[in-house]
């Protein structure tokens, strides 16, 4: 059978969820449509998701049509789980855009159309919210082609004068005299060969609120995205997300790219070069784990037994897609226990959960004795929060949010310490080009201090960089190890790991620091009519405008601002353009 690996994805309240609830009802997998109104959906599973509302982990599920397979993966909608849908796209074939027919194409919806356009994975448009008032899926079509400029085949015509919208799907003739009348070449292969081709985007439209256009859109899927073809014959797998049993037990959920894997075999991580045997082995059966003896090509499911993080390659790399790009949290904020006694439980149990979520990046500072972590937004504490006491029993609040700041020299320092006057280091700290982040050097001959001190002082010198003289990382440094000495018998690795972080904080201390900001590059598209409130809001937030054009009747502006301030513009942005404004922004540099 064909099998098809798909993403739903959406802006918030797009009715991204009510589409994947119709669709498990049209596959029969559930017998009653479950509501997000009345916490009752299928796929959020989540307390906290159903009480929300919203989408917070990934889902899958497997459903069978006739003879395709298709594993469809329900992604977050909210900007806080981003990450989480980052990770979801490496593995899919083909997508599910849902934009609303009401708020039309959002910042969001921007973001994602550009990160699966990155990776190669087929788009099908779904226009929801047929039945709402002020819906208008034509201008929402027209935006498509104007502020994405994307090539779309509209697959429907649809009548919305009635009680609830009328929706039938096109006859392929109608279809490919459209296409024919774009093309001066004549139309001799299929439908769907044409629109890959062509890069040409179906687009469907209907309600899901009504269950209006959802057979439409599952012969969209079945048609329009081709199953993937393997690169190698070897088994090799990409692991996307990260869980645990009851037990504590590893959940290692993979998407198989070529070959396939057998329950107690051996299976090889790049990563970590290590082979480990895979204890258990699920695949999906509809909405739920079943245990399997093996997953072959194009199969999505779940390794247990072996250590492995999200974004590990298993087995061979040929043909495998990955996402370079980590989110830059821009943030942080402290973790204070309710009991202070249960400081230690808490740090092990947010280690764990980072495990499920790399993003949060939790630290212990020793000098103050708190929990720190990088955070993406605040819907991501309540998450944390949720998770920790439902799971662990551990009750936290959070501080204040505050603006990851980095650390860079002022000027050139240099500094000379010993331990004894058989073992001693000589380092200069200077300042380097902004983006240019750490580089180490040592014009120390190893006859002098030996191969294995010198590890020891970089290692070291790495470490002391990471909390600098403020707590802050340090950027944007080059340190050089020029003296030092070291003998056979007096000197060992620990005076050496002490000497090179002492050496490292004191040296900065006398360069003096810059504290650095982080700072994001933004696009702003709104209404033209709103140019005067948007500018000003603009300079009193200190945005950097580095270009502005215009289009028929909307502007858009290129620019950057800092983390801190971005803030302050985003919350009043719906205010100042009447919710019309489009803002995407993404992390760009560190800078004064």
């Amino acid at each position: 059978m064909k099998i098809i690996n798909l993403g739903i994805f959406a802006h918030i309240d797009a009715g991204k969820t009510t589409l994947t609830e119709n669709i498990l009802l049209d596959s029969c997998l559930i017998k009653e449509l479950g509501k997000v109104d009345k916490q009752t959906s299928h796929v959020d599973t989540m307390d906290l998701e159903r009480s929300m509302g919203i989408t917070i982990q990934s889902t899958s599920v497997r459903i069978e049509l006739e003879n395709t397979v298709i594993n469809l993966i329900d992604t977050p909608g909210h900007a806080d789980f981003y990450s989480e849908v980052e990770r979801v796209i490496p593995v899919i074939d083909g997508a599910v855009v849902v934009v609303s027919a009401v708020e039309g194409v959002q910042a969001q919806t921007v973001k994602i159309l550009s990160l699966l356009q990155s990776q190669g994975v087929r788009i099908l448009f779904f226009i929801n919210k047929l039945d709402a008032v002020g819906a208008n899926a034509s201008a929402v079509i027209d935006d498509i082609h104007e502020q994405l400029n994307m090539e779309t085949l509209v697959m429907q015509t649809w009548d919305t004068n009635g009680k609830s919208p009328l929706v039938k799907r096109r006859l392929d003739e109608s279809l490919f005299d459209e296409l024919q009348a774009k093309s001066a070449e004549k139309q001799t292969t299929s439908l769907s060969d044409i629109l890959l081709q062509r890069n040409i985007m179906p687009v469907f439209v209907g309600s899901a609120k009504l269950s209006v256009g959802i057979r439409d859109v599952l012969w969209g899927i079945t048609n329009f995205i081709p199953e993937r073809q393997p690169l190698a014959a070897e088994f090799s797998a990409l692991v996307y997300k990260v869980g645990f049993q009851e037990g504590g037990g590893r959940m290692c959920y993979i998407r198989v790219f070529s070959g396939s894997i057998h329950l107690l075999e051996r299976v090889y991580n790049i990563r970590t070069s290590q082979f480990e045997k895979v204890i258990r082995l699920y695949g999906y059966d509809g909405l739920k784990l079943k245990q399997e003896t093996a997953l072959g090509v194009n199969e999505i499911g779940v390794l247990c037994g072996i250590q492995a993080k999200v974004g590990d390659i298993l087995g061979t790399s040929d043909g495998v897609r990955t996402l370079s790009h980590k989110p830059q949290s821009l943030f942080q904020i402290n973790v204070i226990p309710f009991d202070v006694s249960q400081s230690v439980q808490i740090y092990q149990a947010l280690r764990k959960l980072q495990e499920e979520e790399p993003s949060i990046n939790i630290r212990w500072n020793a000098a103050v004795k708190e929990i720190w972590m990088d955070i993406l937004g605040e819907i991501q504490l309540k998450v944390l929060q949720d998770k920790l006491l439902k799971q662990y029993s551990l009750s936290v609040f959070f501080g204040k949010t505050s603006v990851i700041y980095k650390e860079t020299p002022r000027k050139k320092s240099s500094i000379s310490l010993c331990a004894n006057i058989y073992t001693s280091i000589e380092l200069t700290v200077e300042p380097i080009e902004r983006g240019k982040g750490v580089l180490i050097q040592s014009e120390v001959s190893t006859d002098k201090l030996f191969k294995k001190y010198q590890n020891v002082v970089i290692t070291n010198i790495y470490k002391a960089l990471q909390t600098g003289t403020r707590g802050h990382e340090v950027t944007d440094i080059q340190v050089t190890i020029t003296g030092g000495k070291s003998t056979p018998v007096a000197s060992n690795s620990k005076d050496f790991a002490e000497l090179a972080h002492r050496a490292t904080v004191l040296a900065l201390q006398r360069s003096g620091v810059h504290l650095l900001q982080p700072y994001l590059s933004f696009e702003l598209s709104y209404p033209s009519l709103y140019n005067q409130n948007v500018m000003k809001l603009l300079a009193i937030h200190q945005g950097i405008i580095a270009d502005v054009w215009y289009d028929k009747q909307r502007t858009t502006v290129l620019g950057s601002v800092s983390a801190k301030n971005e803030r302050g513009i985003t919350k009043k942005l719906v205010t100042v353009t009447e919710g019309y404004g489009n803002w995407i922004s993404e992390y760009s540099h560190y800078d004064i």
